[in-house]
């Protein structure tokens, strides 16, 4: 009966010892998970407040923020560049890059995304020199362990830096990216960019005003988007075999957003300015895939998208917007196209017939 009793007690104590334990566990565990989400959201909060130049950052505490705002901000944040950890994994991955001479070059139309692709290697490769200008157009950054980012509007400055990187030092990989965006947004952009000046911080005073400005530049100006369209896409094309932008949006179309282009042909008659290069074609209306794209071929750069032009210049948004929704007529695109073969492809591939 004693023994009985005595196994008894000693059945319930270990239950209740193991339920204890269980307790503290939960409890411990608790505590952890509440700590790394404080880091996780407080951390992530940071980062958002130094990239999205959000003012003084170093000087503020988040405890002086608005509880709301650090959570949307946050979230918003992540959203577009991910957690904490992803920030920390983007850098682990590019430290893959450490030890390889890269050179990148954003050879870019104007207005296709250029700022915040080169800007998004600057960031994967930081720390960077200040930014250089050694030819029009033409910007050069230098990053540590012999790693190199020029951001062009024109084939001949990116050339350029090219040649004077390999003749300091190997580059054992060579990467290249442009980019393209259809007539409704690119030629707005283009027309803004060309008087932002005079138009960013004008008092417009009806739409009608700003779409008289638009149409005359569309046929008094148009010289800007026939050099714009033919300066750096059919060169690059032509670099990587002779292909036409016809044939690689096809590709992008299949693709879902890109078409990747390797290293072109070497032949002694006509050798290639961009040797062992690979070359990224993308497509702007596909942004919110550019991330998960350039990842795919360059681990660690994730695409952070600059302003938008009507955060720009807010006094003007609706306008802009006005001109965006606009469509050109028949002699408007008669007088932008003037029979060039770059910029009428341009508009083909994009759906305009009879040009």
């Amino acid at each position: 009966m004693s023994n009985t009793a005595n196994m008894s007690f000693r059945s319930k104590t270990s239950m209740l010892f193991v339920v204890l334990c269980g307790i503290v566990g939960l409890v411990v565990c608790f505590n952890f998970m509440s700590r790394r989400t404080t880091y996780l959201t407080e951390n992530t909060a940071a980062i958002f407040l130094r990239r999205s130049n959000e003012p003084d950052y170093q000087s503020r505490s988040l405890l002086s923020l608005d509880p709301r705002t650090i959570i949307t901000k946050s979230t918003e944040y992540m959203h577009v560049h991910g957690t904490a950890d992803d920030h920390q994994q983007q850098q682990e991955d590019a430290g893959k890059w450490e030890q390889v001479q890269t050179f990148v070059g954003v050879i870019n139309t104007p207005k296709c995304g250029t700022g915040g692709l080169s800007g998004s290697f600057v960031n994967a490769f930081d720390p960077c020199n200040e930014a250089t200008r050694p030819f029009p157009s033409t910007v050069r950054y230098d990053c540590p362990e012999q790693r190199h980012i020029v951001r062009a509007h024109n084939v001949d400055g990116a050339v350029q830096v090219y040649k004077n990187v390999r003749d300091r030092h190997p580059i054992q990989k060579c990467f290249l990216v442009t980019a393209i965006r259809g007539p409704q947004e690119w030629l707005p952009s283009l027309f803004l960019q060309r008087h932002e000046e005079s138009l960013c911080n004008a008092e417009m005073s009806s739409k009608e005003e700003m779409m008289d400005l638009y149409r005359h530049w569309l046929l008094n100006e148009s010289d800007q988007v026939r050099e714009a369209a033919g300066s750096v896409r059919p060169v690059l094309f032509n670099e990587f075999g002779q292909t036409t932008l016809t044939e690689q949006m096809q590709r992008v179309e299949e693709n879902g957003g890109y078409a990747f282009l390797s290293p072109p042909p070497q032949s002694e008659e006509q050798p290639s300015n961009f040797p062992n290069c690979e070359l990224l074609f993308l497509r702007m209306e596909d942004k919110d895939r550019w991330s998960e794209i350039i990842h795919r071929f360059m681990p660690g750069v994730r695409y952070e998208r600059n302003r938008s032009r009507t955060e720009q210049c807010p006094n003007i948004a609706e306008y802009y917007l006005a001109i965006q929704e606009y469509r050109l007529n028949s002699a408007e695109l008669k007088a932008v196209i003037q029979n060039d073969p770059h910029t009428a492809e341009y508009f083909r591939v994009y759906g305009y017939n009879g040009v």
